[in-house]
This record gives C-alpha cells, sequence and structure tokens, in this order.
C-alpha cells in the first residue's frame, strides 16, 4: 500500500517476501494466501492503491475502517470472489459503488457508513442475496 500509508505499517522494513507475519494481515492454512486484511484504525492515509485489493483473490474479509482512505471504492474489489466480509465505514471515500462490486455473491456484510459517497442506491445490489 504506497499510496495509503500509516505509522506502523510493517511492509516497508521486512525483508520477508510473505506478508502471512505481517500484522494485520492473516493467511490461509497453507500459508500462502492472505485471507483477512484487517487495519482498523491505523491511520492509514489516501488511496487505496489500484491493484492492492484486486490480486487479494482468496481475500475474505477486509476493514479498513476507521482511516483517513480517500478516493473510491477499490474498482478492482471485484476481483475477490471470496470477499464476504467489507468494512470501509469512517473514512473520505467517495464515488459511487463500482459497477463490478455487485458480482462479490458471497459478500455477507458491508459498511460503507460515514464516507463520502454519492449517487443513488443501485438496484445491482439486489445481486448481493447473502447480505446480513
Amino acid at each position: 500500500m504506497r499510496s495509503a500509508h500509516g505509522p506502523w505499517l510493517p511492509w516497508a522494513t521486512l525483508s520477508s517476501s510473505s506478508p502471512c507475519g505481517w500484522r494485520g494481515v492473516w493467511c490461509d492454512a497453507g500459508g500462502g494466501r492472505v485471507v483477512a486484511l484487517q487495519l482498523p484504525g491505523a491511520k492509514l492515509v489516501g488511496r487505496v492503491p489500484t491493484g492492492m485489493v484486486g490480486n487479494l483473490t482468496a481475500l475474505q474479509t477486509l476493514s479498513l475502517r476507521s482511516n483517513a482512505l480517500s478516493g473510491g471504492i477499490p474498482a478492482d474489489s471485484n476481483n475477490c470472489g471470496e470477499l464476504r466480509a467489507l468494512y470501509l465505514q469512517g473514512n473520505q471515500l467517495a464515488g459511487e459503488v463500482p459497477e463490478g462490486f455487485f458480482s462479490l455473491l458471497l459478500l455477507q456484510w458491508l459498511d460503507l457508513s460515514h464516507n463520502r459517497n454519492t449517487g443513488s442506491i443501485s438496484p445491482e445490489f439486489n445481486k448481493l442475496r447473502r447480505m446480513e
């Protein structure tokens, strides 16, 4: 996350190429694929870089709530077909929900509150039938 940064992110100082031991990162039992990225209140600032979320194709939980993230909801989040929980509340995200977002058919929990999102609520939200 070069564009979004915070005071205690370990990625710039670790020599290991595997993020599985990094703070806020959880991997599958095999230890090779990131299944959760949880950095709530980590004082992250800026845009989420394109490719950062979309490259985590096994991601099930993404919690970046209560930071100062700006820009839009990552457009490549539709690549995360395993995503079940998305917590982006309490940031400065703006714009509409990207159309590809509605292909996240396993999504159960979503919180986009306390952002600067605009536009109407898309009827495509009806595709997300597992939402609680």
